[in-house]
């Protein structure tokens, strides 16, 4: 597609520094901790698999590439291609297409790179609607998103249920005004809470469990 000038890739911003920090830190409170000057894949690929510490760990690094979205391009009709293509979680331009066909965008995808590869021209309608496919894959993605969340969280709650009034020790991942990430090592949840005194990102507190709704999947910790 990009060599043809014709075409959508999938697009995704690097991770900044903090970003890195906070999943260093949440690898330390699930006792897998990164080194330091480890490359990250080095890192994730050397996990034991059958951990389930290590599973926890690849589901957290997920928070790092965020921002992904769709960029069309038709050189023909006034859309340039991108002047750097890199998806960062994949270090190489990428296309997120499958055959058979999983998303709407591999309908697109799929048939301007045959006609590419056969030499013909792409249809009309393939050029005349890409620039509407990014509005539509983050509509869905959006919900895909919103879906995993709320069954995750469900999850959660249901594994805290019985232990209302427990305390268990926290590692704080990060703190966004009064309030503060923390990380549960068993079980494993992250959560937030109502930021501790003098707390700092990777220290150890100990919070209470007041309430696990699996209903709505929210659960309330505080800090003592």
């Amino acid at each position: 597609m990009l060599h043809g000038g014709v075409g959508i890739l999938r697009t995704m911003p690097a991770p900044g520094e903090e970003d890195f920090a906070d999943f260093r830190r949440q690898t330390v409170a699930l006792g897998l901790p990164w080194p330091a000057g480890q490359h990250y894949g080095d890192y994730l690929r050397g996990l034991d698999r059958e951990n389930p510490a290590a599973l926890a760990v690849l589901q957290a690094a997920t928070s790092l590439f965020r921002g992904a979205g769709y960029l069309p391009f038709d050189v023909e009709r006034g859309m340039p291609a991108p002047a750097d293509p890199v998806q960062a979680a994949i270090a190489a331009p990428y296309a997120h297409a499958t055959a058979p066909l999983r998303r709407l965008v591999d309908r697109w995808s799929l048939v301007i790179c045959a006609a590419l590869s056969a030499g013909e021209p792409v249809p009309d309608w393939a050029r005349e609607s890409l620039a509407e496919l990014p509005a539509i894959m983050g509509a869905s993605a959006r919900l895909a998103v919103e879906l995993d969340a709320a069954s995750l969280n469900r999850v959660e709650a249901a594994m805290l249920r019985g232990s209302v009034g427990a305390r268990f020790p926290a590692t704080v991942l990060s703190l966004r005004g009064e309030r503060a990430r923390i990380q549960l090592a068993d079980p494993v949840v992250t959560a937030e809470c109502a930021a501790p005194r003098h707390p700092s990102p990777g220290s150890v507190i100990t919070v209470v469990l007041r309430s696990a709704d699996i209903s709505t999947g929210s659960v309330a910790f505080e800090a003592v």
